[in-house]
């Protein structure tokens, strides 16, 4: 539908499906840089931190979202000095993306933290609630936002782009939202004696993968 919607005649020019399709590109390509195996960390170990740390005091999200962080700046720095070439590469198909190559990482970024949700939420055997987010939640924000251009609730192409770039950020936010609801996100104080005791297999581990 999103993308019947983005070639329907009149509603985007080419350029502008170009650039919607860029930012999706870019920041998968960031994400996947930035993550760090933080994902392969908590499937490989989850299992390890639940038979042996309290639940309340089990510090592996934390370690992963801090990680992320951690992972997200480097990508973003390496995505400023990157610009030029990117911007190269999609010259012919999203020429506008030179005015909004820097808002791409807000979206590579929500995109991080919503994959490491999601690895952590698979854990808690509850995976509809963020394949459900990932597959229906995230189309459905990106349809009112189509709407909303459409019927001219939103006023420019401009401001489409830049409430695009936050669609991975709210889906990664809902998916916080529903973990802390149901007491499954423990922000355990880094480091725990686990931790420290998987410190180097989890770094050959991540570091592999």
């Amino acid at each position: 539908m999103n993308t019947y919607l983005f070639t329907k005649q009149g509603l985007f020019t080419e350029a502008e499906f170009g650039l919607y399709n860029a930012f999706i590109a870019i920041a998968t390509l960031l994400a996947a840089a930035a993550n760090l195996g933080v994902p392969f960390f908590i499937y490989k170990f989850y299992p390890y931190y639940r038979d042996h740390v309290r639940f309340d005091k089990n510090d592996q999200l934390s370690l992963s979202i801090l990680l992320g962080t951690i992972g997200c700046i480097a990508a973003i720095v390496m995505g400023f000095y990157a610009e030029p070439l990117v911007i190269k590469k999609y010259a012919t198909n999203a020429p506008q993306l030179v005015d909004y190559y820097h808002w791409t990482f807000l979206l590579g970024a929500g995109l991080l933290f919503f994959t490491i949700l999601e690895a952590w939420n698979w854990q808690q055997q509850r995976a509809a609630t963020s394949h459900f987010l990932k597959e229906a939640g995230w189309r459905l924000f990106v349809l009112i936002l189509i709407g909303g251009f459409a019927w001219g609730w939103i006023g420019s192409y401009n401001v489409f782009i830049k409430l695009f770039a936050f669609s991975y950020p709210f889906i990664a936010v809902a998916l916080l939202l529903v973990l802390l609801y149901r007491k499954q996100a423990p922000f355990g104080k880094p480091l725990s004696k686990v931790s420290q005791r998987l410190k180097r297999a989890a770094t050959r581990y991540t570091s592999f993968t």
